[in-house]
């Protein structure tokens, strides 16, 4: 009986440790430099160009620091394409994201797992904590 308290306490403590790392590891309104390799229809796949935020992409083939994104809706902007930017700003996975809007059938071709929302930010202004 003791060996599986232990058990049970040892996995509850590892999931807790796993959801905190989960929290830390988001930009958390924090402006992250990007390139957009490619985009379609409000999705992208964009290059993470800040050493300090790598562990929110992947390396995928020949690309590195890498994720899928789902680009914020504008009213402005019917087309959602984010185009082929070189130094972009974008703020990952926003609290109040805006998925609203128009959707077309096609997506980006991307083969890694990592995926984000993101909001483009233009000019990057930096939150204080």
């Amino acid at each position: 009986m003791k060996t599986t308290s232990s058990v049970l306490f040892l996995s509850v403590f590892l999931f807790a440790f796993t959801c905190q790392q989960e929290v830390i590891n988001k930009s958390n309104g924090t402006c992250v430099n990007v390139s957009v390799l490619r985009s379609i229809c409000g999705t992208a796949v964009l290059q993470i160009k800040d050493p300090a935020f790598y562990h929110l992409g992947e390396n995928v083939g020949d690309e590195q620091n890498v994720f899928f994104a789902y680009l914020e809706v504008k009213p402005t902007d019917a087309s959602a394409d984010a185009g082929n930017k070189e130094n972009a700003y974008v703020e990952i996975d926003p609290e109040n994201f805006n998925s609203n809007g128009v959707q077309c059938m096609a997506i980006v071709n991307y083969d890694g797992t990592k995926q984000h929302k993101v909001r483009f930010v233009e000019p990057c202004e930096q939150k204080e904590d």
